[in-house]
């Protein structure tokens, strides 16, 4: 499985962009997340990949980073304590999820459509837990140090604050273990 974000340019800018008021009744961090990732795709300053189960799939920063982002604090917190976890990619288009088993210290990796129909074209992964750990981790750290270097007005925004929180703390967590 590789899953990663591939920064093309990280230069800090002061972009004419600003945040919408985020409302926190109907908005959460998908929304300030969401419009991280159309900035990104606009500006053309990374690349989201993803190759799993034999396949490389047809992904985008704008709208598929854009929905795994927010799943990646719990994807992280379900591998540390060994439980059942997937990465739901059901943007029109990809409507997939990649599940994770825990076995042994390594991770099952499967392809299913989003109603766990494995996919048939795809293969079971097997891979280190640690190693998956670690790429998921390194996934949403790349996109922190992109988004917080390029558009360091983000810093203040406290949904933002919230999901970076939470994957410092899943990340901390790997480390104390």
């Amino acid at each position: 499985m590789k899953i990663r974000l591939t920064i093309l340019d990280n230069k800090e800018v002061f972009p004419n962009q600003t945040f919408r008021k985020y409302d926190p009744e109907l908005d959460d961090d998908s929304s300030v997340l969401s419009d991280l990732c159309s900035w990104i795709a606009d500006d053309a300053v990374a690349r989201f990949e993803v190759e799993c189960c034999g396949l490389k799939w047809p992904v985008d920063v704008r709208t598929d980073l854009a929905i795994i982002l927010p799943q990646i604090p719990e994807v992280l917190s379900e591998l540390a304590e060994g439980r059942r976890a997937s990465l739901q990619f059901f943007e029109q288009g990809i409507e997939r999820k990649v599940v994770f088993a825990t076995r042994d210290g390594d991770v099952e990796v499967s392809c299913c459509d989003l109603w766990d129909k494995l996919l048939a074209e795809a293969h079971v992964e097997r891979i280190r837990k640690a190693s998956l750990y670690a790429e998921l981790s390194e996934l949403a750290l790349d996109f922190i140090r992109l988004v917080e270097t390029r558009y360091p007005q983000v810093a203040v925004i406290p949904l933002y604050q919230h999901w970076r929180a939470d994957v410092f703390e899943q990340t901390d967590r790997r480390m104390r273990k």
